[in-house]
């Protein structure tokens, strides 16, 4: 009978995940994979998967954590690029650099991590020189196109506006303007 059978803590934790999963209760199932996550310390896909689930119930910080966490367990391109694209969402470009490096290193032919270097050591600068120059219209610029790129609307709107007030005929500023 049902209440009779014994199911070992590792096969009733995977059925009350799937379960979960499969009616969509994430919070439950982030729950009892953390459960699991804390009894094998060393696995690293339980901890890639409560990042996952974060990201999934829009909570970027618990997932980063988990991401971050999973990385250090074991090191990968795949968790990398998770990170970073996390870490651009939260708006903190400066600390997705070591996980590009680590991209390139060692994929040196990944063209979109390279490419991503490229577009946040730019950023980078630009927030600098926005400090002491706010009417730098190139710097509004890429400040918007960052923000674009994130899917952060609400500031790529705030530089958008800020360019078109230096200077309402700026080309690029228009385009800009006209992705918003």
């Amino acid at each position: 009978d049902l209440f009779h059978k014994k199911v070992a803590w590792d096969k009733a934790m995977d059925l009350l995940y799937k379960f979960y999963i499969k009616n969509d209760n994430y919070p439950e199932a982030i729950r009892v994979a953390k459960a699991y996550d804390l009894d094998h310390p060393d696995e690293t896909f339980t901890t890639g998967e409560i990042a996952r689930l974060y990201a999934k119930t829009g909570n970027p910080a618990d997932a980063l954590f988990y991401y971050k966490k999973a990385f250090r367990k074991s090191a990968d391109i795949d968790l990398a690029k998770k990170i970073v694209i996390t870490l651009l969402q939260m708006d903190r470009p400066e600390e997705s650099r070591y996980y590009l490096s680590y991209i390139i290193e060692k994929d040196p032919n990944d063209k979109t991590g390279v490419n991503l270097r490229k577009m946040i050591n730019g950023v980078l600068a630009a927030r600098i020189r926005l400090v002491n120059q706010p009417g730098d219209i190139f710097s509004n610029n890429i400040q918007a196109k960052y923000y674009l790129f994130t899917g952060n609307l609400r500031m790529a709107k705030k530089f958008i506006d800020q360019a078109m007030k230096i200077n309402s005929r700026d080309k690029e500023s228009l385009i800009l303007a006209a992705e918003y």
